[in-house]
């Protein structure tokens, strides 16, 4: 299955010329335990052909924050769409999934990246028959139904989308925490020097990069979330 970038650049932007693919990500369908050791070499062989430098079997940490979110990939997989890349046969997300993934790829890039807020836009443009309904329940149950609000209201406030009426309350977020959210997002917005919102600028502690932008992340997690975060973090 490909994901990110290499599925947007030809379901989203179609193969636009100024879309710019910095690597290829893809899932495996088949777990490790699933396969023999000359399947394993073969797949391996076959992705170094393609130049795909980040791949997994049955998931992608970039979509589970480092395993983080519950995210169900056997749901992802079995509600795929197939198509071609490069005359094989792949698999990409559907509309609602690959929607949920830009929004955490979005978190994972502090929500302030051009490209990411316009992956979501885009999303949202080409497939106006996005289940709604899914994508909440989705969210929910992902436990990433704050990573996918501020997601949504950083891009409604930047680049703009097309929100449906009641999608941000029925997400779940509590009110005071959602006030917090669009608080920092609008004080971000309007007084921070987008320069100083990239992902590894910042004054360093500890041996990591702060910026404000990190605090809205931290916002975005639950309770349990940032202790899980802070311990991967600060243990790498």
């Amino acid at each position: 299955m490909l994901v990110k970038g290499a599925a947007l650049s030809f379901t989203v932007y179609q193969n636009m010329p100024n879309y710019v693919l910095g690597d290829i990500d893809v899932i495996l369908k088949n777990k490790r335990e699933d396969v023999t050791e000359k399947e394993d070499g073969d797949d391996i062989t076959f992705l170094n052909k393609l130049n795909i430098y980040e791949w997994e079997r049955f998931k992608h940490h970039d979509i589970s924050i480092n395993e983080m979110l519950p995210i169900d990939f056997k749901k992802i997989f079995d509600t795929s769409i197939k198509t071609k890349f490069k005359g094989k046969n792949v698999l990409v997300m559907n509309p609602e999934d690959m929607l949920l993934a830009a929004c955490i790829n979005s978190c994972r890039k502090r929500f302030f990246r051009l490209k990411s807020l316009l992956d979501i836009a885009e999303i949202i443009n080409e497939y106006p028959q996005i289940n709604w309904d899914k994508f909440i329940h989705d969210s929910r149950d992902y436990q990433c139904n704050g990573i996918v609000y501020t997601s949504l209201i950083v891009t409604h406030l930047t680049v703009g989308c097309c929100l449906p009426q009641g999608l941000l309350e029925n997400l779940g977020v509590s009110p005071v925490k959602a006030k917090i959210i669009c608080y920092l997002v609008q004080y971000i917005r309007n007084k921070i020097p987008l320069a100083s919102l990239l992902p590894f600028s910042g004054s360093s502690i500890f041996g990591k990069n702060v910026n404000p932008s990190l605090i809205l992340v931290l916002f975005s997690y639950n309770a349990t979330q940032i202790s899980n975060r802070i311990d991967f973090q600060f243990k790498k």
